[in-house]
């Protein structure tokens, strides 16, 4: 084996016959050994890139034919789901229509009803406006039955005013003339009370007169004698007021 092929038959990812084919294109155009070397070198990095720039190019097909399945198939998904919806909105118009058609008929239904409410509505209304009549006959009968009562409690209520004012002015006067009265007892009273307590004084100062000449009594028994001095002061009051 030559130099050249023992030093990349090893390192070369292309075939032989291609490294066979490098190798005499160069020596045909009178290359040496070493730029030989360089130049085949180059010429396999150039397949290797030429092979990566294929295996590249065949990738994208490969992606674009992918994506062309996808695209074909979402498309086929979309003709699907576009077909189901124009079936279901057939449907829905059905759908609508016949509860249109209910409905018209249920509208008719109504306005047959309604008719006949009203009629009937009509005949209550004439109905209540002939029993209003007669309640406002019968309201008035009952106003003036009612005015002529009124006017009569309203002479007799004065009449019983009246005569309630006489017994209140014999009743003023008979409290008068018992009060005067009273103040005149009561008047007697405090004369007699004061005509008692004025002897009560006078006593009271003749027994200490009597008591400093004798100068004999203790002083408890003086305590005890105006006690009972006292005692029947209050007596005597009492049985003045009685009076």
């Amino acid at each position: 084996m030559d130099p050249v092929s023992q030093e990349f038959h090893y390192s070369s990812p292309a075939p032989a016959s291609s490294l066979q084919k490098i190798k005499e294109f160069g020596e045909s155009l009178g290359i040496s050994v070493n730029e030989l070397k360089k130049f085949i070198k180059d010429q396999q990095e150039l397949e290797r890139t030429e092979r990566q720039a294929d295996r590249e190019n065949r990738a994208l097909k490969e992606k674009e034919r992918e994506r062309q399945r996808q695209h074909e198939a979402q498309q086929r998904r979309h003709e699907k789901d576009q077909e189901e919806k124009r079936k279901q909105h057939e449907l829905d118009l059905a759908k609508i229509e016949q509860q249109k058609r209910e409905a018209e008929e249920k509208q008719r239904v109504y306005e047959k009803e309604q008719r006949e409410y009203e009629e009937k509505q009509q005949d209550k209304m004439r109905e209540a406006e002939k029993e209003q009549r007669e309640a406002e006959e019968r309201e008035r009968n009952e106003q003036r039955e009612y005015e002529e009562r009124q006017r009569k409690e309203e002479r007799q209520y004065e009449l019983d005013r009246e005569e309630r004012q006489k017994q209140h002015e014999l009743e003023l006067a008979r409290i008068s003339q018992k009060k005067k009265e009273e103040e005149k007892e009561i008047e007697q009273i405090r004369a007699a009370a004061a005509e008692k307590a004025k002897e009560i004084e006078e006593l009271r100062a003749a027994k200490e007169q009597q008591l400093q000449d004798q100068n004999m009594l203790k002083p408890w028994r003086s305590y005890k004698l105006n006690l009972t001095l006292v005692r029947r002061q209050k007596n005597t009051v009492s049985r003045a007021k009685e009076n």
